[in-house]
């Protein structure tokens, strides 16, 4: 069983038959990810869009020294996600919350 069905334990809309469960969580995602409500986010991904890049700048050392993109992007991902979600964000890629949320997506994917 994958890692996914058994942390959300059937209650995601990837792991629900279509019934009325199914229509319940699409209700609910739209409300959040329909295009009225993402064009809401806009200053969230600029926000964090701008500290992105500030944090790829500075740890290149402003092109000077190679930087892996990768735990940045996903930082910036959780964040724009945890923003959206809880009002909050995470500061830097060393945040034990960054270090556990890339070690579930790694799992999940």
């Amino acid at each position: 069983m994958p890692i996914k069905s058994r942390i959300l334990d059937g209650r995601g809309i990837t792991d629900t038959p279509y019934n009325g469960s199914w229509r319940k969580f699409r209700r609910i995602v739209s409300a959040f990810l329909g295009a009225r409500a993402v064009d809401g986010y806009n200053d969230t991904f600029d926000s964090e869009t701008t500290e992105l890049l500030q944090e790829l700048y500075w740890c290149g050392q402003a092109g000077a020294a190679p930087v892996n993109p990768r735990p940045h992007a996903g930082r910036f991902s959780f964040n724009v996600m945890l923003s959206i979600v809880y009002g909050d964000h995470t500061d830097s890629i060393n945040h034990p919350l960054v270090a556990h949320a890339l070690k579930l997506a790694r799992e999940f994917t």
